[in-house]
């Protein structure tokens, strides 16, 4: 199959993956590092997982595989639904409906839907209010020093879903 490049289509596509590989290396430098300090003690299986699926988002998005995006955005959904099932926390919950909603916007691409130009958006915007959320209850602003890397991350994370949202609009 020849496709013509796309060049705004490649650059949504690759500026999410940058920020997925940035997300898989902070997730993976931080669990490793909270271990080490015998914060949490130990690396968990999903702390692992949450690392190859923010990898493999990356490598999908850079090889601009919609069918591949659609079943890795539904793992990054399954993720998100096993640490709210361990954890209830309302940036978690916002945070699976983000990667639901960015599941049914894949969906919705790979069909051809026309709506997906006025819903790509929807799944960066669940995500970022259950950021801000998160940085308020847990008083992020007020120890800046401290969680100004958390708070890139999750940056990085609106980034990465906003991108890849707007990549799968500009794919129709």
């Amino acid at each position: 199959m020849n496709k013509s490049i796309n060049r705004k289509e490649f650059l949504f596509a690759l500026i999410a993956s940058l920020c997925f590989i940035a997300l898989a290396l902070y997730s993976f430098f931080a669990d490793i590092w909270f271990a080490k300090s015998a914060l949490l003690g130990r690396i968990e299986f999903m702390d692992v997982v949450g690392w190859l699926v923010f990898a493999a988002l990356a490598v999908v998005l850079f090889l601009e595989n919609k069918n591949a995006f659609l079943i890795t955005a539904a793992v990054y959904s399954l993720m998100y639904l096993i640490n709210l099932f361990r954890i209830f926390d309302t940036q978690l919950l916002l945070s699976f409906l983000a990667c639901l909603a960015l599941t049914a916007v894949a969906f919705l691409s790979c069909m051809g839907h026309p709506i997906i130009s006025k819903v790509w958006f929807v799944p960066a915007v669940l995500m970022f209010i259950g950021a801000l959320i998160a940085w308020i209850s847990y008083k992020y602003f007020s120890n800046f020093r401290v969680y100004w890397m958390t708070i890139l991350a999750n940056l990085f994370e609106v980034a990465a879903v906003l991108f890849a949202g707007r990549w799968l609009k500009e794919t129709l």
